[in-house]
């Protein structure tokens, strides 16, 4: 277990953010009045240690030890003194210091318990968000759709995911915090339409250890040779694969978006171990590569780097392509180690501005409009 944003919201939200041993209330918390960063003073110390050999471990705890109720805070020095002489700072004293430091801070201080309570509702959604996705293994969930050859979803995890859009569409925000909002409300989006377009070609596996599981086939191939046919539907596999790809990006995106935004408006110490969500690229002969799409500052200015889909594969056409060439169509945006691009390819007929097929990307983007 961890420390949940929610138990370190109340913690330092009732302790004022000040070490709560008697003689010191020392403020944890300092924010440059010249830069405006913060720097974080304190430490979250548990009351019973997580495990039997800590500090006061084997003394009786009902629940999570990570809770609210088994923490306290302190600074650097009176943490390392009630950890190395516990014998002097039995659980039982601890609780009472905690106690009396929540009652000083309300009495001289005064609780700000209206702010207190809003910044505790932005922690209980990220909590929530962070209980129905599993991050760790995004790389090889979602992200198996950018470099799998035939990539697998299971169909509890697109049922899962599906759920988790509802419950961000429906969410009543909490005032402020508007880039968390944002981020969230985005990658619903996002997320949305990379499960519609995976599922519009999935095809369900039904036998052995594998059911309950979703295919994305090479629908390309054909049981009768016909060129024409077969060079047709394989570019349109790959269109549809690249989008795919590039929805995959976008997702990731957001999420980091997400992570940024949290560290910045409610817990500073959001998955600081954990790190940001990554994809593995296959280098192939220079072996695999870990990327960590990001956005830039310019591309979440309005609050909406994300409008929908048909707004992702709005055109922006590089030259004058000759009669019957092949027009690439390109989204350029802010990635980790270096822009990314979105590419649609179709074929023109000789002096027409009308594509010659509809691809199955212009398929999956039809429900939206003319």
């Amino acid at each position: 277990m961890t420390i949940t944003v929610t138990a370190r919201k109340l913690l330092w939200g009732r302790s004022g953010s000040r070490c709560a041993y008697p003689s010191c209330r020392t403020e944890l918390a300092h924010t440059s009045d010249l830069t405006g960063s913060s720097v974080i003073l304190g430490e979250e110390a548990h009351i019973v240690a997580r495990s039997e050999d800590g500090p006061r471990g084997k003394e009786p705890f009902e629940g999570d030890r990570d809770s609210y109720e088994n923490l306290i805070l302190m600074c650097p020095t009176h943490h390392t003194l009630i950890d190395s002489v516990e014998e002097d700072y039995p659980a039982a004293s601890l609780s009472q210091m905690k106690t009396d430091q929540e009652t000083w801070v309300q009495e001289s201080l005064g609780l700000d318990r209206e702010r207190l309570a809003i910044e505790l509702r932005w922690a209980k959604i990220v909590d929530q968000f962070g209980a129905q996705i599993d991050l760790g293994r995004w790389d090889r969930t979602i992200g198996s759709l950018a470099y799998e050859v035939e990539p697998i979803l299971s169909e509890a995890l697109v049922s899962q995911l599906r759920d988790l859009c509802h419950w961000i569409q429906v969410r009543p925000w909490p005032p402020g915090n508007e880039t968390v909002r944002d981020s969230l409300v985005g990658l619903a989006r996002v997320l949305t339409d990379l499960l519609d377009r995976f599922m519009l070609d999935a095809e369900p596996i039904n036998y052995g250890e594998s059911a309950g599981r979703l295919r994305y086939p090479r629908w390309y191939r054909i049981d009768e040779w016909n060129p024409e046919l077969y060079s047709r539907l394989l570019q349109d596999y790959k269109d549809a694969r690249r989008l795919v790809d590039e929805l995959v990006y976008e997702a990731t995106r957001h999420l980091n978006w997400l992570m940024d935004a949290v560290r910045q408006c409610v817990d500073a110490e959001y998955r600081e171990d954990d790190g940001y969500v990554y994809l593995i690229a296959d280098g192939s002969v220079d072996g695999d590569r870990t990327l960590v799409p990001r956005f830039g500052d310019t591309d979440v200015t309005d609050g909406r780097p994300y409008k929908g889909l048909r707004e992702f594969l709005l055109p922006v056409i590089c030259g004058t392509p000759a009669p019957t060439q092949t027009r690439s169509r390109y989204r350029w945006g802010q990635g980790f180690e270096s822009p990314y691009r979105l590419s649609v390819s179709k074929c023109w007929p000789k002096g027409s501005s009308t594509p010659l097929r509809e691809t199955s990307i212009a398929r999956s983007i039809a429900p939206f409009g003319p």
